[in-house]
């Protein structure tokens, strides 16, 4: 899987574009990207995401489109750990 962030943010897997839905998933796929094997805290997260209009419930937000990109079969190899105040993308 790769993800390209060039243009259109989307995933090639198995040699097939694969579209991303959503700009604030592609937000977070971006981050994802970006930040593979560093630790970002969640805030850092939520700013790179929603910048200075967070939701209200930013955390619960950012587990909801993880969860999706994580069950979608294109790009479900995408591997998260989180803790109750970062995240680290990995593998």
């Amino acid at each position: 899987m790769r993800v390209r962030l060039l243009g259109p943010v989307d995933v090639v897997a198995d040699g097939a574009v694969r579209p991303v839905s959503g700009l604030r998933r592609k937000a977070v796929l971006a981050v994802l990207a970006l930040q593979h094997g560093e630790v970002v805290r969640t805030d850092q997260f939520a700013d790179a995401v929603w910048g200075d209009a967070p939701p209200s419930t930013p955390l619960n937000t950012l587990q909801r489109h993880i969860s999706y990109l994580r069950a979608r079969p294109d790009t479900g190899l995408i591997r998260v750990r989180w803790t109750p105040t970062s995240w680290r993308p990995n593998g």
